[in-house]
Order: structure tokens, then C-alpha cells, then sequence
């Protein structure tokens, strides 16, 4: 499946995986969506999706201390790792570099074009970091 992304979770040594649809996942990571069923492809938790083994339910209920899957589904989305296609990445990244202002010693903005401001960022050896809540 080309449209599908993990959200990871470990938990004293036990990993968990969950399969979801990569837009809605992080349009629900931000806030934005409540609706934790629209974002899940299958409410199935996978300790290596890639190899398809599952849990067992003693090891679910010690790490989450519930057999229900859309809790534990939000308890991975609030506590583990999304991530993020590489389309997604280039977007936060393109619309953190348009929001960038750099500042001089007087605190005053400068005001800088596109090119410029690329250039300024490879020159200082600046990365932009990606960070949602």
C-alpha cells in the first residue's frame, strides 16, 4: 500500500505499530481532526508490520493497559512516533522557510527574497527542524 505510514511506540523494550492513512494521521497529531477512526486503515497493532507478527494480548495490556484498539491507537498517537512522508516533510519545511525571518544584532527584521534567504541558510549551515506537538 503506497498511501500508508506507522506510527511507532515503544514501551520498556516492546514496540508497537499501528497502520495509518498519512494525511489524516498528521491533520489528528496536530489537532486538527478528532476523529481517531477516519485516520486508521485497520485498528490491528503489529510489534513489526513489515514481518506481520502481533502482540500478544498480556504484552498489550502491560503496556496499555487496555484491550480496546482505538484507545490504544490514541494512546500511540499522543506518546509515539508519526511518520511523516516525504511529501509531508517537504511542506512543513517549505512553509517554515516562507515564516522565517532572520534578525540582526538591532533586532529589526530583515528582509530578504527567496534566493537570498537559501543562500543565507546554506552559508550559516542552518537546518530546519521539523516539530509538531
Amino acid at each position: 500500500m503506497a498511501d500508508t505510514t506507522l506510527v511507532r511506540y515503544s514501551f520498556e523494550g516492546e514496540k508497537f505499530e499501528i497502520l495509518v492513512k498519512p494525511d489524516p494521521a498528521l491533520e489528528y497529531k496536530l489537532g486538527k481532526k478528532k476523529d481517531i477512526s477516519s485516520v486508521l486503515i485497520s485498528d490491528e497493532i503489529y510489534t513489526d508490520y513489515g514481518k506481520g507478527t502481533k502482540p500478544s494480548t498480556e504484552k498489550l495490556l502491560a503496556a496499555f493497559k487496555t484491550e480496546d484498539k482505538t484507545e490504544i491507537a490514541q494512546i500511540m498517537f499522543e506518546k509515539g512516533d508519526l511518520n511523516l512522508t516525504t511529501d509531508q516533510r517537504r511542506k512543513m519545511i517549505d512553509q517554515k522557510r516562507r515564516n522565517f525571518r532572520p534578525r540582526n544584532q538591532n533586532q529589526r527584521r530583515v528582509h530578504t527574497k527567496g534566493y537570498q534567504l537559501d543562500n543565507l541558510l546554506k552559508k550559516t549551515k542552518t537546518k530546519i527542524k521539523i516539530k509538531y506537538p
